[in-house]
C-alpha cells in the first residue's frame, strides 16, 4: 500500500486534525509502557485527548504522514499532566506517560516524578560516590524512584543500600547485558545517568538497546582526571543528552571537545544546613583538617606548618579528623614528633559526626596535593561558618574566596600555609568576618536544596531534549 492510499484512508477513518496555532492533540492509547500517538489517532472531539504544547525549532524532516516533526515546548510551559516527547519513529510520536503524584511524597515545584537508574561502579567510596549518593538519595526523598547500579559487594553499592536506596548489583558487566537490559526494562527506567567513564559507556549500550525509542543518557562527571578525547568517545556523546560538570574546570574540558545542543551546567556539591554557626567555645585557637589519611591530602605538609606556627603561637591547636588509608596514624604521630609539635596535635581517627569536631576549630584546612574534583570537606568547613585556609587545586579556587572567605595558597608549600594560618590565628575579628562570608557563600551556592533543584532540572532537561537517532 502506497503512502499516499494509506494517508487517504486515515483520512477517511478520522477527522482531519486542526491545531490550534501550535498546539498539537494526541490519544492517551497505552503501548508497552509508553503512550504512542499515531497521526490516525489524533482527533480535536476525543474527550481523552491532551494538549501538548510545541514550539518550533530548526526544520526537521517531515514524518511518513507529512507532519512536520516540531520541538517540544519547553518544560515549565508544559501544563500538569503533560510530558515532552521523546523522540519518533515512522511517522509515530512517543510520549512517556507522566505518573500521577498521590501526594505521600512531595514533589519540589511543578516537577514531574523520574524513574532514574544511576550507574556508580567505582571500586571505592570516593568523591564521586558521595557525590553521586546524595543526589539519589536527596531525589529518592522528592518523590524520584531511584535505582543505584554497581558492582557487587563494593563499597558504592553498600552505602546506597545504608542509605535505604534500591540497587541493582552486577560482577560481570558486559557478559551480564541482556540480563541487565531485561532488567532496565523491568524497573521501568526513564533515564539513566552515567557517573564514571566506564559507566559510560555501558548506560549507552543499555539506553540504545532498550527498545525502539532509546532511552536518554546523562553523564555526570566529578573526576579530577583530564577529560580527554577517546577512541569511540564521539559514539558516546552523540548518544549523551545531558552533562553535569561538577566544577567549572570539568565543564570547560567537556565544552572544548564534546560541546553540543545538549543541555549542560555546573552543579557544585550540596549539603545539608547544619543550623546556624557555633562559635567556637573558648579556648586556644583550634586549627582542623578533615579528611583521610592519604598522601594527596597534605598531612605531612600541614605538620610542617603546624611546627612554624607553634613557633609563633605556642597555644595553637592543632586536630587531625579521618581514617587510615595509605597513611598510618603511627606514621604521622611520629612525623609530629620529630617536628616538635606532638603536643600540639591531637589525632582521632574516624568519627561518626565530622561536624561536631569542626564546630570546635577556628580555622578550616584543605591542604590537598591534587584531586579535589569535589570537596565536601571544604562545603562542611563553609557551611559551619569557619574561615577556610585551602590548596589552589581542583575546585577548591571556586569553592573559596581568597581574601574574603578563606585564603587560598600553593599546593605543597608549608611556608604559604603556615603564613595563611598565623594571619588568622592572630586576628579574632578577621577569623569571624570570614567566617561569616564563607557561610553566607554556602547559603547561596552550596546548600543541598540548591544542589538537588539544578540537579534535578538537568535530568529533566536531558529527557526533554532526546532527539532520534
Amino acid at each position: 500500500m502506497g503512502r499516499q492510499d494509506l494517508a487517504s484512508r486515515t483520512d477517511r477513518r478520522r477527522p482531519p486534525l486542526e491545531p490550534a496555532g501550535d498546539e498539537r492533540f494526541r490519544a492517551d492509547a497505552r503501548r508497552g509502557g509508553s503512550r504512542c500517538a499515531h497521526v490516525g489517532d489524533f482527533r480535536a472531539d476525543d474527550p481523552g485527548t491532551r494538549v501538548l504544547p510545541v514550539r518550533r525549532g530548526t526544520p526537521r524532516p517531515r514524518s511518513g504522514f507529512g507532519l512536520p516533526s516540531l520541538r517540544p515546548a519547553r518544560l515549565e510551559n508544559l501544563s500538569r499532566g503533560t510530558f515532552p516527547v521523546h523522540g519518533t519513529h515512522r511517522g509515530r510520536r512517543c510520549v512517556s506517560e507522566r505518573r500521577q503524584h498521590d501526594g505521600s511524597r512531595p514533589l519540589a515545584g511543578d516537577r514531574f516524578p523520574v524513574n532514574i537508574a544511576a550507574i556508580i561502579d567505582e571500586p571505592y567510596d570516593s568523591g564521586i560516590t558521595q557525590y553521586a549518593l546524595r543526589a539519589c538519595e536527596g531525589l529518592s526523598g522528592r518523590g524520584h524512584t531511584v535505582r543505584v547500579w554497581g558492582l557487587e559487594g563494593r563499597p558504592p553499592l553498600h552505602a546506597a543500600k545504608r542509605r535505604g536506596l534500591q540497587t541493582v548489583g552486577y560482577s560481570h558487566p558486559w557478559l551480564e547485558l541482556r540480563a541487565l537490559r531485561s532488567r532496565l526494562r523491568e524497573t521501568g527506567a526513564e533515564l539513566v545517568v552515567a557517573h564514571t567513564g566506564s559507566a559510560h559507556t555501558l548506560a549507552v549500550a543499555l539506553a540504545t538497546w532498550h527498545s525502539k525509542n532509546r532511552l536518554p543518557v546523562l553523564r555526570t562527571r566529578g573526576d579530577a582526571r583530564a577529560l580527554r578525547a577517546r577512541p569511540g568517545a564521539r559514539f558516546l556523546w552523540a548518544r549523551t543528552d545531558g552533562f553535569i560538570a561538577a566544577n567549572r574546570k570539568i565543564l570547560e574540558e567537556y565544552r572544548s571537545l564534546f560541546d553540543g545542543p545538549r543541555p549542560s551546567a555546573v552543579v557544585y556539591e550540596g549539603a545539608e544546613d547544619p543550623g546556624p554557626p557555633v562559635p567556637p567555645e573558648n579556648g586556644p585557637v583550634t586549627i582542623g583538617i578533615v579528611a583521610r589519611l592519604d598522601p594527596v591530602k597534605g598531612h605531612s605538609c600541614l605538620l610542617q606548618a603546624a611546627a612554624r606556627v607553634v613557633r609563633a603561637h605556642p597555644e595553637v591547636r592543632f586536630l587531625v579528623v579521618g581514617k587510615q588509608e595509605n597513611v598510618s596514624r603511627v606514621q604521622l604521630t611520629a612525623e609530629a614528633g620529630a617536628l616538635g609539635v606532638a603536643d600540639h596535635v591531637e589525632f582521632t581517627g574516624r568519627v561518626p559526626d565530622p561536624l561536631h569536631y569542626m564546630r570546635r576549630c577556628h580555622i578550616g584546612v584543605v591542604a590537598s596535593l591534587g584531586s579535589e574534583a569535589v570537596s565536601r570537606a571544604a562545603v562542611e568547613w563553609m557551611s559551619v561558618g569557619r574561615p577556610l585556609v585551602a590548596t589552589a587545586v581542583g575546585c577548591l579556587p571556586e569553592y573559596v574566596l581568597d581574601g574574603k572567605t578563606g585564603a587560598l595558597v600553593e599546593p605543597g608549600n608549608p611556608d604559604a600555609l603556615a603564613g595563611a594560618l598565623l594571619e588568622l590565628a592572630a586576628d579574632p575579628f578577621l577569623r569571624e568576618t570570614r567566617g561569616n562570608a564563607a557561610r553566607r557563600r554556602y547559603e547561596s551556592l552550596f546548600g543541598l536544596d540548591r544542589f538537588l533543584d539544578e540537579t534535578q532540572r538537568l535530568y529533566q532537561d536531558a529527557i526533554f531534549s532526546l532527539s532520534p537517532r
